[in-house]
Parts: structure tokens; C-alpha cells; sequence
């Protein structure tokens, strides 16, 4: 058997021409060129060379290129000032930069089954945002309990909140904080961020059996009770350990609205930071 179809120059030139862009002088990097293209090489054996699939870096599209061109000429070494392939390959990679980073997120599996002990069990703290806005509890009949954020005097100060902080161990990872669960004065409510992933919702739950938040699993249905208190300078910030990303937060420049979540520290409109005393 003999082969009839020879790899022309035009279609090495075509190939390079799809990798390079003449008119600005510069290699398309991020470019994905597709090849389906049956090649015989002029031969006597039979041999057909079919390449096909995805160019997907200029390193592989320069390799193929100089591959097309090593099939129209027979095998010989290079002499004198001749360049080999693998040279001329060398010099061109020298003068591309391609970079390529690839970011693979795993899953903390080991800080997901962590099992956290509470250490010290409801320590009476106050708390008031940057703005001076201290946290109200509004109970009214048949309606849920809710905190509030308002500024305080006189004799109003007594409708400020205590809020009872209870600190665990061991901290699931370096960075995130002092784990904690926030209580609110001596009712067994306690705060919880609980919903759906793109909008959790700060919530107050009445917890009838202290005893049950003793330990808590990473993962677990009474991780949402979990907040990591990260502080900086005076003040501190409630991440939700559930739901990495979104804080405890209050209304910036406007009293008598819900605490909720924000998406963020620096969310526009919202206060993230608090200022926490031991009373």
C-alpha cells in the first residue's frame, strides 16, 4: 500500500497562521484551537497520521507545528549553525510570557467533622455598633422576638441588651476566630443565622436545654448558632460559622432597624464592627 496525500507547507503555514496574529504581532495564548484533519505523510509503509482534539496552549500549538514540518523532510542532524527542532522551540517559549494559574477550592473535610466544646458559658458583655447604636430587644405579642439598633440616653440605656457570650474550643482553623455562641439576657434566646445559602437571615431561637449547645459539630444542624468573633483593635466582628461571608450587621446612619446579615465586611450601608465590654 502507498500513500497519495502529501502535508503541505500551506497547511503548516494555515495552522501557524491560526496560532499567531500577524497583523499585532502577538501570540493568541488564550485561544483554543480545534484540529480535525487526516495527514498522510508521502510514504511507502501505509502510515496515516490523523490529528484530532484541542490545541489548548501555545507550547502544544508551536510542538504541532513543528511536528507538521518535520514529516516533509527526512530524518538528518543538524549541522553547522542549523538550529534542531527542539532549539528553535526553546528560542520561541523565551520570548512568550503565558502564565496559567489553576484554582482548585477543596472542601476543609477535617474542620467539617471538628467538634467544638464551649470553655466559658455566658459571660455578660455589652455591644453597640461604631455608631454608638446599642442592640434593643423588641418582644411584641404574637410576633417573633427581633433586635433593633438604636442609640441610647438617660434613662433608656436600661432597654440595652446584655448579651451573654459563650466561648468554645478548639478553633477549626488558624485565621477565622474565636468561636462563640450569643446569648440574649437570661431568656434562652439565642442567635442563629439558618435560610437558604445566597440569603441567610439572622434569627432569635429559644433554647430550652442549654446543656445541648455544651458541644457543637462543625456541620451540624446547631452550627447555626456558631458565630467567630474576630476582633480588630477595640472592636469585634460575628461572622457566621455556617455560612462563611456574612456578619452581623446593623444600619449605618439609621436607627431602630433590624439587626440582620450583610454579604461581606464592608457591605454599602451596613456596620460590621462592634464594640464588645465585659460589664
Amino acid at each position: 500500500m502507498s500513500c497519495n496525500t502529501q502535508v503541505s507547507s500551506e497547511m503548516a503555514n494555515e495552522i501557524a497562521s491560526e496560532i499567531f496574529d500577524y497583523e499585532s504581532g502577538c501570540p493568541l495564548v488564550d485561544e483554543i484551537m480545534e484540529i480535525e484533519q487526516p495527514w498522510k505523510p508521502q510514504c511507502d509503509s501505509g502510515l496515516e497520521l490523523r490529528v484530532s482534539g484541542y490545541v489548548r496552549s501555545l507550547k502544544q500549538a508551536v510542538t504541532l507545528v513543528l511536528a507538521v514540518e518535520k514529516l516533509k523532510r527526512p530524518q538528518r542532524k543538524p549541522i553547522g549553525s542549523e538550529f534542531s527542532d527542539l532549539e528553535l522551540l526553546n528560542i520561541l517559549m523565551e520570548h512568550v510570557n503565558e502564565e496559567r494559574v489553576n484554582l482548585e477550592v477543596f472542601p476543609d473535610t477535617e474542620s467539617f467533622g471538628t467538634e467544638l466544646s464551649r470553655r466559658r458559658s455566658d459571660e455578660p458583655h455589652s455591644i453597640c455598633d461604631t455608631e454608638k447604636k446599642s442592640w434593643v430587644l423588641n418582644e411584641l405579642n404574637g410576633l417573633p422576638a427581633e433586635l433593633t439598633a438604636m442609640v441610647l440616653q438617660g434613662p433608656n440605656i436600661s432597654q440595652q441588651v446584655t448579651l451573654r457570650l459563650s466561648t468554645y474550643i478548639p478553633q477549626p482553623q488558624p485565621g477565622l476566630g474565636q468561636p462563640v455562641v450569643l446569648g440574649i439576657g437570661s431568656n434562652n434566646l439565642f442567635l442563629s443565622c439558618n435560610g437558604p445559602d445566597s440569603l441567610p437571615a439572622l434569627e432569635l431561637e429559644m433554647v430550652q436545654d442549654r446543656d445541648g449547645l455544651k458541644t457543637i459539630r462543625m456541620g451540624s444542624a446547631t452550627a447555626r448558632f456558631l458565630f467567630y468573633k474576630r476582633d480588630s483593635g477595640s472592636t469585634s466582628s460575628f461572622e457566621s460559622a455556617r455560612f462563611p461571608g456574612w456578619f452581623i450587621s446593623t444600619s449605618r446612619n439609621v436607627e431602630r432597624v433590624r439587626v440582620t446579615m450583610c454579604n461581606g465586611r464592608t457591605t454599602a450601608g451596613r456596620v460590621t464592627d462592634f464594640q464588645v465590654s465585659r460589664i
